[in-house]
């Protein structure tokens, strides 16, 4: 980007070098005509379309989640029960009748998701291992952060605000009994 933005300022000085003696008019037109050359310029050094990102081929696949081994299981049986339906519609479906399904029902594929995310967990720690990464620590539930322990703590009862539970309640118990 820093190449290009150079390229854009030697481009207007060189335009501006060419016409200093130029009144307004005359720079304007020359503009128009020289417009189309700066165009191409940036054409030339912005990337079409997306960058790609640089991914690793050895890089594990992520795990899938029980919703999603139910949608690859179950979409070509939908699609063919469902001839004409378009592929938002065969997603809709798949929804609902996930949805709709029981607990029971969901516990194969749970047991099925819960077989990938251990594949890619051994499968993560042996890429992580080949290239030397040291894994990160996991978090215990209980722990909190200093962010967290502050959204915990009560508001200061400046100017009305931050009631405490107790006043609260008790507001709440003398509008019922009325």
């Amino acid at each position: 980007m820093a190449q290009l933005s150079q390229s854009v300022v030697r481009f207007v000085n060189k335009f501006l070098q060419e016409n200093k003696a130029a009144s307004g008019k005359e720079i304007a037109t020359a503009w128009r005509t020289q417009k189309k050359e700066l165009e191409t310029l940036v054409k030339e050094q912005v990337p079409k379309g997306r960058r790609k990102r640089n991914t690793d081929p050895d890089h594990p696949k992520a795990a899938k989640s029980a919703y999603i081994i139910f949608c690859t299981e179950k979409r070509q049986e939908i699609k063919d029960n469902n001839p004409g339906l378009a592929t938002k519609d065969v997603t809709r479906k798949l929804g609902e009748t996930w949805r709709n399904m029981s607990d029971r029902n969901k516990e194969k594929y749970n047991k099925l998701a819960a077989k990938d995310k251990k594949r890619h967990a051994d499968e993560m720690a042996a890429y992580n291992a080949e290239r030397g990464v040291e894994e990160k620590p996991k978090k215990r539930s209980g722990d909190k952060t200093a962010a967290a322990k502050k959204v915990d703590e009560k508001p200061k009862g400046r100017r009305g605000r931050g009631k405490k539970k107790d006043e609260e309640e008790e507001e709440e118990v003398v509008t019922d009994s009325e």
